[in-house]
């Protein structure tokens, strides 16, 4: 007996086989949900408040001077107490900056996506940053039309943060610095 002669013969094996083909269709043509667990939960390896060492950091002013910072304005900010407050967020890495003139947060989505990001001085700029994985590192990258900053926040031991600067541009050295924070 052949299965096909006899589903035609029968209007309820022909529902049926139809029906269980609709599934079967139906459950292809459906979003696959991820049977992987949710994505973990962002490090808090930064999180605390940090004020700057000026005496163990490296001087900012070559790089601030590329972006195309006067001499006094470089002056000033090589000069300034500043306090960070760093706390990981779902969001991003929300880093606050306190010094004698601002008192602001950036959050720095750590999805390694180009976006527009703010920066402390009230421009813009191009961003992105995302975890290193062979150090426990924010890796963030701001681009300027002069050229590319590059920043990793790195915590060094319990107490000390650096933050070890580079910023290329074409045809021209490499600048880096490195700031050290201390835990407060």
């Amino acid at each position: 007996m052949n299965p096909f002669t006899t589903a035609r013969r029968n209007p309820h094996l022909m529902v049926f086989r139809g029906s269980m083909c609709l599934l079967v269709l139906l459950a292809a043509l459906a979003p696959v949900e991820s049977q992987a667990a949710p994505p973990a939960a962002p490090p808090a390896i930064l999180n605390g408040t940090w004020q700057l060492d000026a005496k163990r950091s490296e001087s900012l002013s070559p790089i601030l001077k590329k972006l195309g910072y006067g001499w006094l304005a470089r002056k000033v900010m090589q000069n300034l107490s500043i306090k960070q407050v760093i706390s990981t967020r779902a969001a991003g890495v929300a880093v606050r900056v306190i010094t004698r003139f601002t008192n602001d947060t950036i959050v720095m989505p750590f999805d390694n996506r180009w976006a527009e990001g703010r920066t402390l001085d009230g421009g813009t700029t191009k961003r992105r940053s995302r975890w290193l994985k062979a150090k426990p590192a924010l890796l963030t990258e701001d681009r300027f039309p002069e050229g590319l900053l590059t920043t990793i926040r790195l915590r060094v031991d319990s107490s000390t943060l650096h933050e070890e600067l580079t910023f290329r541009s074409p045809g021209k050295a490499v600048l880096s610095a490195t700031r050290v924070f201390r835990r407060r």
